[in-house]
C-alpha cells in the first residue's frame, strides 16, 4: 500500500511538471499567434489605405 502511496506520488508530480511546460509552450504559442495576427492586421490596414488613396486619385482624376 505505501509503495503504491509512493508511485502514485512519483506519477502525478511527474504529470504535475510535464503539464507545467505544455502550459507554457501553449502560453507562447498564443503570443506567437497574436503577434501574427498583429502583423496580419498592420499589413491589411496598410493595403486597405493604399487602395483607398488609388481610387480616390482615380476619381477625382474623372471629375476634372
Amino acid at each position: 500500500e505505501r509503495q503504491a502511496d509512493h508511485a502514485r506520488t512519483e506519477v502525478n508530480a511527474a504529470y504535475q511538471e510535464v503539464r507545467k511546460y505544455e502550459l507554457a509552450k501553449e502560453a507562447k504559442q498564443k503570443k506567437i499567434d497574436a503577434e501574427l495576427d498583429r502583423k496580419a492586421r498592420i499589413l491589411m490596414d496598410e493595403m486597405g489605405l493604399e487602395l483607398h488613396r488609388r481610387n480616390s486619385a482615380t476619381s477625382s482624376t474623372w471629375r476634372e
